[in-house]
């Protein structure tokens, strides 16, 4: 249909008329013509043959058709239309006024029967209008329905692919990790060119990561979790994480805060972090020379960090072009990647109530601004930007884990098998590998109680991991074990977790995540012969439970440095999972949890087990003893920033004993 207008507002239509009455047609098309919103453009024929030909063309925007063509009655003919590839609505026509006539048409496709008695232009004209407008309808219920399908479809096919790669990547990243240890001191060499190998292949990765990421924004699967973060410690271990990658290149990194900054905001620290790593990344990639910069301002309610580089700069030509997907930069030689970081940035941003812009001069550096929605702000609490001290994880010297027993690793890929037994064995681990869940389960009925743990991807014939972790149970064998799997959706850790997994750990596995996973949950004999959960240091257990995981990570780290054992949970759901599973000496659990109150969590625990000691973390000091009393099993709070300090004291003050 042609639904250009001129100026007086009129909508042409292509018609087609199959009419073996010329007086009849010539009715018709006088009400036609007298139609003042309308412009028609009319083909007629007489029979059903001349009818079949144009049906197949498909290029009118509607149809009349008489009910009866001479001596043949076209109902046949109204339902052999689609097959012919006629999309358009048919209205019939008829002489005589019989509701079983007009069921008839109506079943054969028909969608309006009108009789030709008394027809009137506004009759007619109004029929047309309606079945014109219930077509569009469909055709756009239809196309959605079609693209709501491709979207399905792309995405289960993104999630095959995405559980594909990152297998083999396991292979590639975790074998030259092992290699580049083992000869970083005596073939510095072989070890640079193992890093470009681990390198390449983490790039792969981040290319995997972004598709995945874009596919999830365009089928509105990407969800954004706000929560309250501590605006100064993001900052500054952002700018910690990405520090290497300048001082690789001899490049300055500078952070500074040009206004004063609200102490707390509300956003999704993941996503933020994601669009600022990779603003950060690209200002160092494309920099050789000089200083990448983080400038964090309050404009208003609007929150900027503007990233700054005395790189090459950008054309007029990439600026206009730099946020499309699948875009790269061609100025200056510089083509990376797949062109997707800025455009997933860029909707990561209006997501979070904001956008980016980009300011350039070519040869003379990039400026780009991030602006989020920061949520309720309390000016009364600002926050300075300071620098960290350290990483603590380098302050720790952290030991291999203590493992008395088998940790068997469950996969039906013979590479990361492999991979992961020599990843133990490094550690010191004795490690067997086997191919299913099956096999796991007859290894440890002849094992008779010898195994401390158990690593076993999900995905796996005869007997996936679901099924075999479910069978373990039900013979009394409650051996930790860890859930490894490249699948990567939204949800597939909290599955694993309520499955009775300890932990998650996604492909491609590291040397590192599988060895600080099993200092928190692999269990060993202690002089008694009873299992305990060995994890650094030999002092009390203490359970953190807070849904932040940086803040979660800092606090458990400070605890091992005071010689605690910790374990960390990130919701009240999975902490009472740990609790039930073994009792801590003690409990640090927020206040304010994304899936509970931390008092009620608290009170329920101690109404299990009230030996245990409790305390509450709390970003609002004054809250705590005035407006919320702490309940008789909370022993006191800390108040965030929690420091060592503030532990030391704390867990000195209640004798908790370091051994």
């Amino acid at each position: 249909m042609n639904m250009n207008m001129s100026t007086a507002q009129v909508q042409v239509i292509d018609l087609l008329i199959v009419e073996d009455d010329e007086d009849d047609f010539i009715l018709a098309s006088s009400l036609l013509n007298q139609a003042e919103a309308f412009e028609f453009h009319i083909d007629w024929v007489k029979d059903a043959q001349q009818a079949r030909k144009l049906f197949g063309d498909n290029r009118h925007d509607i149809c009349l058709m008489d009910y009866r063509l001479g001596s043949e009655v076209s109902i046949d003919l109204v339902r052999e239309a689609p097959a012919l590839g006629f999309t358009a609505p048919i209205i019939m026509l008829t002489g005589q006024d019989d509701a079983g006539l007009e069921m008839e048409a109506a079943a054969a496709g028909a969608v309006d029967f009108l009789t030709k008695d008394n027809l009137g232009r506004e009759q007619l004209i109004r029929a047309i209008r309606y079945a014109l407008a219930r077509s569009e309808i469909q055709a756009e219920r239809f196309e959605r329905l079609r693209a709501e399908t491709a979207n399905r479809s792309k995405s289960e096919f993104l999630a095959v692919l995405s559980h594909e790669i990152r297998t083999p990547l396991t292979a590639i990243i975790g074998y030259t990790e092992l290699l580049i240890h083992r000869h970083q001191q005596d073939d510095p060499d072989l070890a640079h060119k193992l890093q470009i190998i681990n390198r390449n292949g983490s790039h792969l990765l981040s290319l995997l990561n972004d598709t995945l990421d874009l596919s999830k924004i365009e089928a509105g699967k990407l969800e954004i979790d706000k929560t309250r973060i501590e605006l100064g410690p993001f900052i500054m271990n952002t700018i910690q994480l990405i520090r290497e990658m300048a001082e690789a290149k001899n490049l300055m990194l500078q952070v500074s805060a040009r206004t004063a900054l609200p102490r707390y905001i509300y956003t999704d620290a993941m996503r933020l972090r994601q669009i600022l790593f990779n603003l950060l990344g690209n200002a160092i990639k494309f920099t050789e020379f000089g200083t990448v910069e983080l400038q964090v301002k309050l404009d208003g309610s609007c929150l900027e960090f503007h990233v700054i580089d005395t790189g090459k700069g950008l054309s007029m030509a990439d600026l206009n072009k730099i946020f499309q997907p699948f875009s790269q930069l061609s100025s200056q030689g510089r083509r990376h990647g797949t062109g997707l970081g800025l455009t997933i940035s860029q909707k990561l941003a209006h997501k979070l109530g904001g956008e980016i812009s980009a300011h350039s001069i070519e040869g003379a550096g990039s400026r780009f601004v991030v602006r989020i929605d920061p949520g309720p702000l309390d000016m009364t609490e600002t926050a300075e930007l300071t620098a960290l001290e350290d990483d603590i994880e380098t302050l720790i010297s952290r030991p291999k884990p203590d493992v008395s027993g088998h940790v068997i690793v469950v996969d039906d890929v013979e590479d990361i098998r492999e991979l992961i037994g020599n990843m133990l064995a490094e550690a010191g681990i004795n490690a067997i590998t086997v191919n299913n869940g099956q096999e796991a389960l007859e290894l440890m009925g002849s094992l008779a109680g010898n195994v401390a743990m158990v690593l076993m991807d999900l995905n796996m014939p005869v007997l996936d991991g679901y099924q075999t972790l479910k069978t373990m149970r039900e013979r009394g064998i409650d051996v930790p074990a860890i859930a490894l799997t490249a699948a990567s959706l939204k949800g597939e850790r909290e599955k694993c977790l309520a499955a009775g997994f300890v932990s998650y750990i996604p492909k491609p596995v590291t040397a590192q995540a599988l060895l600080a996973e099993l200092r928190k949950h692999v269990r060993k004999k202690d002089s008694g012969g009873n299992a305990t959960t060995a994890t650094e240091g030999g002092g009390a257990s203490i359970l953190v439970v807070e849904d932040n995981e940086d803040a979660n990570a800092a606090v458990c780290m400070l605890l091992q440095l005071l010689g605690y054992r910790t374990r960390g949970a990130l919701s009240a759901a999975e902490a009472l999972a740990m609790f039930e599973e073994q009792r801590p000496a003690v409990v640090l659990a927020d206040l304010s949890l994304g899936d509970a109150d931390g008092t009620d969590l608290l009170q329920h625990m101690n109404s299990i087990s009230p030996d245990v000691r409790y305390f509450l973390l709390s970003g609002d000091p004054g809250l705590i003893g005035h407006e919320r009393p702490l309940p008789a099993c909370v022993e006191g709070f800390l108040a965030k920033p929690v420091t060592l300090d503030a532990l030391t004291t704390a867990l000195k003050d209640y004798s908790i004993s370091e051994s």
